[in-house]
């Protein structure tokens, strides 16, 4: 994730997309009345998720200051009436409830990251420790790659979660009316949660269950993990290469096609859509292959 920016520039991103908004609205006017929130909600929406919830918030106070000033009578002026202050609170409070989703759900994929990014050095550091170290050595390195996984695991279970339980309390919340696009949204972060928990709890199922140590051609191998990534990189180009180095090898077929699965899946994620994501197979030397997952 891009970190987020200073509280000046949060405040100059905030201004400058409602003022985009607001001149927006203006222009279309004719055919927006009375919807006059129509082009604020994904103002804040897109502020909060790359401003953060403090930006987020800006943009919803300047939106309804500016909704109340130029589109509800009487016109610029701050005075609105009984029916006008209605909506103006609830166009607050549904914003509001948006962007503490998109908050929530930034903070828990960057915590995610980070518990990945400990996982991956305890590895490394246990590999590292086997290498000059004792065996005691080594079983205390295991300890901690065993606590590094288990965080690992519980982020990984805990993000959707998350996500989803920020969303589903903004349904669920009575004192604020939503229109049917702010609930589609929020019923969309729901469903893509659950079948990213879905996908999870599935390659674990599949790594607890290895086929042992066997001779596979390294084209099945690849197409296996093509087929099982085939609906995360729909939005991307995938280019598999399995080259002419390398026409099968000794593995646990069931363990590799999950831990591709699992860097395609990475890949997917954090590329943009419709950037190529390239899988290419060389010999590494007289006895391993090398599979490498380019973005």
């Amino acid at each position: 994730m891009t970190r987020l920016p200073s509280r000046a520039l949060a405040v100059v991103l905030a201004a400058t997309a409602v003022a985009v908004a607001s001149l927006a609205t203006g222009v279309l006017w004719p055919w927006l009345a009375p919807s006059v929130s129509v082009l604020f909600f994904p103002v804040v929406m897109v502020v909060a998720t790359y401003g953060g919830l403090g930006a987020g918030l800006i943009a919803t106070l300047l939106s309804a200051a500016s909704m109340a000033y130029f589109f509800m009578p009487p016109y610029w002026s701050f005075r609105v009436g009984a029916a006008d202050l209605v909506s103006l609170v609830a166009f607050v409070g549904a914003t509001v409830l948006i962007a503490s989703v998109a908050n929530a759900r930034r903070r828990a994929e960057d915590a995610l990251r980070r518990a990945s990014e400990r996982s991956d050095q305890l590895y490394h550091e246990l590999q590292a420790s086997f290498a000059r170290e004792s065996q005691a050595e080594g079983m205390r390195q295991t300890e901690r790659l065993k606590a590094g996984l288990l965080d690992a695991l519980t982020h990984n279970l805990r993000t959707p979660l998350t996500a989803m339980k920020a969303a589903v309390t903004a349904l669920r919340a009575d004192e604020v009316t939503m229109d049917v696009e702010t609930r589609r949204e929020l019923v969309e972060v729901i469903d893509e949660e659950v079948d990213r928990l879905n996908r999870f709890v599935g390659g674990l199922g599949s790594a607890t269950t290895p086929d042992g140590i066997r001779s596979v051609d390294i084209v099945d191998l690849l197409q296996a993990v093509q087929h099982k990534a085939d609906v995360l990189t729909q939005s991307h180009r995938l280019v598999v290469d399995p080259g002419r180095e390398v026409s099968t090898v000794e593995v646990d077929r069931a363990s590799v096609v999950e831990a591709l699965y699992m860097v395609l899946e990475n890949a997917a994620k954090y590329s943009r859509p419709g950037t190529a994501i390239q899988v290419a197979v060389a010999r590494h030397d007289a006895h391993h292959a090398r599979v490498s997952i380019t973005d």
